[in-house]
């Protein structure tokens, strides 16, 4: 099926031509399957070739390519999903090498939209930080609509997390999300999530307000994070942050973090030119 637009009158010898330029594309050679919740994939029959396709932190305004086989059909696959992202209204589709397991570089129209760089650090003692001016407390759905207006101050347009992304990450099995405030009754200043595996601890997430920057807040929630963590048993923590996050990259150098040469590019087809301006724009505030 192809994805198309127009006033709905159509007519069977349009409909006749359509599909003699599907068969002609190949496009005829795929088949559409449900993937997840939200996501789907195209196959092309008799071959292991696929698309794998989502949705970014569980918003539809962004489409996610998680595998893409390489092979003859690897531009055909790609068309097909796009043309599906269009027509379900997704701004942004991404895709990192890393993930869909081909050279993304190759894709027409990808471009980078952003690189994130990762930091370790090995806990030899607890942490200790000065938390009596914060209240830590874990977070709960009430907490839901203030950490997603704190989100949209503190972190780019494409990190943003919605409804559905929190409560998916709140539910994952070893995870401590937390809320900052200033006293118990007081504003959602910040938040901090971390996951445990293996005894081995991730900072997922880590923000605080902007108006709030600048205090010392940051310092003292990493702070409060690692300490949980060794608590539990951890001994190596790693973080990701962009790599032009140069205030963040202060902050965990300062906590003893150091950078690897571990690096992962985010490359992305932008869909609505409006949307990228305003993202743009968020980003640069």
């Amino acid at each position: 099926m192809r994805n198309t637009t127009g006033n709905g009158s159509g007519s069977a010898g349009s409909a006749a031509a359509d599909a003699g330029w599907e068969a002609a594309a190949g496009w005829d050679k795929l088949r559409r399957y449900s993937y997840g919740k939200w996501g789907f994939l195209w196959r092309v029959p008799g071959t292991n070739e696929q698309i794998v396709c989502d949705y970014w932190r569980h918003r539809r305004e962004i489409g996610y390519v998680y595998e893409l086989t390489e092979g003859p059909h690897r531009d055909l696959l790609l068309a097909k999903a796009l043309a599906d992202y269009r027509q379900q209204q997704a701004a942004l589709v991404l895709a990192t090498p890393i993930e869909s397991q081909c050279e993304v570089r190759g894709w027409d129209g990808f471009q980078v939209v952003e690189e994130v760089v990762q930091y370790q650090r090995v806990l030899t003692e607890e942490p200790l930080s000065d938390i009596r001016a914060l209240h830590f407390r874990r977070y709960t759905l009430g907490d839901r609509d203030a950490v997603v207006m704190l989100e949209r101050e503190a972190f780019p347009w494409i990190w943003w997390s919605g409804a559905e992304e929190l409560r998916w990450y709140d539910g994952l099995m070893g995870t401590q999300f937390w809320v900052v405030r200033q006293h118990p009754d007081g504003e959602v200043i910040g938040l901090l999530g971390m996951t445990l595996s293996l005894g081995v601890g991730h900072v997922d997430r880590l923000a605080i307000l902007p108006r709030y920057q600048g205090r010392g807040y940051g310092e003292a929630t990493l702070a409060f994070g690692l300490s949980q963590l060794w608590k539990r048993g951890v001994r190596r923590v790693s973080l990701l942050t962009q790599a032009d996050n140069h205030r963040s990259q202060s902050l965990y150098s300062k906590a003893g973090f150091r950078a690897t040469s571990w690096r992962q590019r985010f490359y992305g087809l932008w869909l609505d030119p409006v949307l990228k301006a305003v993202a743009g724009h968020i980003r640069a505030l």
